[in-house]
This record gives C-alpha cells, structure tokens and sequence, in this order.
C-alpha cells in the first residue's frame, strides 16, 4: 500500500512516464564539487605542501584531495589542515606526495541535503 501511493507520488513529480520501482529506483547521486587545486611544493605520504596557500585552520577537513603521483590519481579524506599543509589518510606504502604533484580538494555536495 504505501509502495504503491510513493510511486503515484513520485509519477506525479517525476512525470507519468516514470517508471520508478525497487528494480528502476530514482537517481539520485552526490556529486563532488571542486573547492581548490594546485600544485604541492612538497610532502610525505600522509601530507602535502603547498606554500602558495593561505588556509584557514581545519577549513577542508573531511574534504576528499585526488592527488596525482606518479600517473596514479589518489583520493584520501583530509583530516585536518594548517595554512599551507594538507593531512590525509596515509596513502599505500612507498607513495608520497613530491614538488610538482598535482591535486584537487572536493567536498561531496548530496542534491537532497540543504546547504550549511
């Protein structure tokens, strides 16, 4: 019963055409927005430096950074900053992050959450 009333109310919002069902769900995704790229001047493998930067204390904390060493890009939640330098989950053994290493912070935006 209440299936089939969410589906009526979800034809009516979506069109009568839509055939949303447990097999056909709504999509609905999170997406990853760009906040800030750069390229660090140095590094370790749970860090990276970037003295180009300004940050304001923890303001990417649990942001997600893509890094790309190597030819292999790296996505790592960030666990804390300072003004210059990023603090992440350790990345595999032997990686580190290098001067000229290219990176992108992202914070996850879900279409369905209101903006803070």
């Amino acid at each position: 019963m209440l299936e089939a009333t969410l589906r009526r109310v979800l034809r009516a919002f979506c069109g009568s055409d839509a055939d949303i069902s447990h097999a056909n769900p709504l999509p609905v995704t999170s997406t990853a927005q760009a906040i800030d790229s750069g390229t660090a001047t140095g590094g370790t493998n749970n860090t990276l430096v970037d003295t180009a930067k300004d940050w304001e204390v923890n303001m990417h904390e649990d942001a997600i950074l893509e890094v790309a060493i190597g030819g292999i890009e790296y996505h790592r939640t960030i666990t804390a900053n300072d003004d210059d330098t990023l603090t992440f989950n350790a990345l595999p053994g032997g990686v580190t992050v290098s001067l000229g290493d290219a990176y992108t912070i992202r914070r996850v935006v879900n279409p369905l959450s209101p903006l803070a």
